[in-house]
C-alpha cells in the first residue's frame, strides 16, 4: 500500500513540478522541436530537427497507410478464402455451441434487466409465437409487422391503459 502511495506522489510531483509542460512540435530557443517524452533520451525529452520531425511524422502517416494496406490484403484474403473461413466457423460453431447458447441467454437476459422495452419486446414475441403453435396457424409475418405500431407506441398504449402504470409496473415486471 505504501509503494502505491508513494508512486501516486511521486507523479504528484512530476505534475507539481511541471516536468511534462512541452507540446509536441514546441520550438526551443536553439531551434529545435519537440517530439515525445521518452525516457531512452537524456532527460526523458526527445528534442529533433525540423527536418527529423518532418520525416517522424511522415513515417508515422506511412505507418497509418500499412493498417490501411493490412486491411486490403485481408479482404483480399477474405474474397478468396470465404468457403473455406465459413466452414471453420461452422464447426467452431457446431463443436461450441453449449457456449454460445449459454453467452446467448446470458446476453438476453442481462439487456432485458437492463432495458424494459427490449422485455417487453421478447415477452410479447414468445406470447406471440406461442399463441399461434397452440392454435396451429403459421406465424408467417413477424411480430413487429402483426402490431402495426412502433414499440414504443405499443408501450405507451399500454402505460396509459393499465392501471398499474402509474407504478411503473412495466418497468419492474418479472423482477
Amino acid at each position: 500500500m505504501q509503494k502505491a502511495e508513494l508512486e501516486l506522489h511521486d507523479i504528484k510531483d512530476i505534475v507539481n513540478n511541471q516536468e511534462w509542460r512541452f507540446r509536441q512540435f514546441e520550438v526551443r530557443s536553439d531551434g529545435l522541436v519537440f517530439w515525445a517524452y521518452d525516457k531512452t533520451y537524456r532527460g526523458g525529452q526527445r528534442w529533433v530537427t525540423w527536418d527529423n520531425a518532418i520525416a517522424l511524422l511522415q513515417r508515422r502517416r506511412e505507418r497509418g497507410r500499412g493498417d490501411q494496406r493490412k486491411l486490403k490484403r485481408w479482404q483480399e484474403w477474405y474474397v478468396k478464402n470465404k468457403d473455406k473461413k465459413d466452414a471453420k466457423t461452422k464447426e467452431w460453431q457446431r463443436k461450441n455451441r453449449k457456449h454460445l447458447v449459454k453467452y446467448a441467454s446470458s446476453r438476453t437476459t442481462s439487456k432485458a434487466k437492463e432495458d424494459p422495452l427490449f422485455a417487453l419486446k421478447q415477452r410479447l414475441r414468445k406470447r406471440t409465437s406461442k399463441a399461434f403453435s397452440l392454435m396451429r396457424y403459421p406465424k408467417d409475418k413477424k411480430t413487429a409487422q402483426m402490431l402495426g405500431c412502433s414499440w414504443d407506441a405499443l408501450r405507451a398504449h399500454i402505460e396509459s391503459n393499465s392501471p398499474l402504470a402509474c407504478h411503473g409496473a412495466i418497468d419492474t415486471y418479472g423482477t
